[in-house]
């Protein structure tokens, strides 16, 4: 079975730095799994890798979306096979990298995207909108509780997808999951840790550098490219920190705060979620974690001839 590296972690601990050097030394291209980078203008907000890196080697599903399209994890999975298939055919190693743990997830262990209906998601949105959130996450808990226990019950997509597929598969997602097909490839996984406090001075700093590299200008270049046209960017931290300064509902000082405060907190989430995979094989950030990822794959004999 052919073996693929995936790279996971929190933001801001260096994860693309790695894979890049990792890259070089055996002879991979890389994967993006992150779900902001995937759109076309949001750069400086999502830290999207420069020219320098891209030029340095070959990133994959990277700037291909426009942020007034929603990018599922099925839409990423379904993509993100046919790339590795081109990759392997060239004899050279994917590098999955990224921070979103539902787009890794639907890569190495598959999602049930064949149940899907228009209609229906119609009708559940029209029921959020008429009675709420909670109406709708109270008939997933008695439809689905497993699922209802394990996703984020604030995110109306979350809970309106899992109910599409409760509904329409007539099972709970726990018995759809044990019923896929084995995958085709072996994944391996390392996970890039850092000291907590250091992480959340890194991340503070990174934000204003954000905001020096022109965040503010970035924001409002798609605000009034895409105006009220875009979920996602309304949805994604620094943007919608921002777009509350543009529109006078908050001062400047205020938004950046709101955003390294939502960017921590949502590395807390990241945390939760990764420490819950088991197979993560855990590195230390600031300890050569390149160095240390060539021993293991050396040591296991899991790809050949790596310098």
């Amino acid at each position: 079975m052919r073996k693929i590296i995936v790279i996971a972690g929190t933001t801001a601990t260096g994860k693309t730095e790695t894979a890049i050097k990792l890259a070089k030394k055996i002879n991979g291209e890389i994967i993006s799994a992150d779900s902001r980078q995937i759109y076309k203008g949001m750069d400086i907000g999502t830290n999207k890798p420069d020219a320098s890196h891209l030029r340095q080697i070959k990133h994959h599903l990277i700037d291909i979306v426009e942020p007034n399209r929603y990018f599922s994890a099925g839409d990423f999975s379904s993509a993100a096979k046919e790339i590795i298939k081109d990759i392997l055919a060239e004899h050279k190693t994917p590098i999955v990298v990224g921070g979103t743990g539902f787009y890794i997830k639907s890569l190495t262990e598959g999602l049930i995207e064949s149940y899907k209906s228009d209609l229906l998601r119609e009708k559940l949105i029209q029921s959020k909108n008429k009675y709420g959130i909670n109406y709708l996450v109270k008939r997933l808990q008695r439809l689905d509780p497993q699922k209802a226990s394990v996703i984020d019950l604030k995110n109306p997509v979350r809970v309106i997808r899992a109910l599409e597929i409760r509904i329409l598969s007539g099972r709970r997602f726990s018995d759809l999951i044990s019923d896929t097909d084995k995958p085709e490839y072996q994944f391996l996984f390392f996970g890039l840790f850092m000291d907590r406090q250091k992480l959340y001075e890194k991340i503070n700093k990174r934000v204003d550098c954000m905001i020096e590299k022109g965040l503010i200008e970035e924001t409002k270049f798609l605000l009034e490219k895409y105006r009220h046209d875009s979920k996602i960017i309304f949805s994604t931290i620094g943007y919608k920190e921002l777009s509350d300064y543009l529109s006078g509902r908050c001062d400047l000082d205020t938004a950046v705060e709101m955003i390294k405060k939502n960017t921590r907190n949502y590395a807390k989430k990241q945390i939760t979620w990764f420490s819950k995979v088991k197979k993560i094989k855990w590195i230390d950030a600031d300890d050569t974690p390149v160095t240390k990822i060539l021993n293991y794959i050396r040591e296991s004999g899991i790809i050949k001839n790596c310098d």
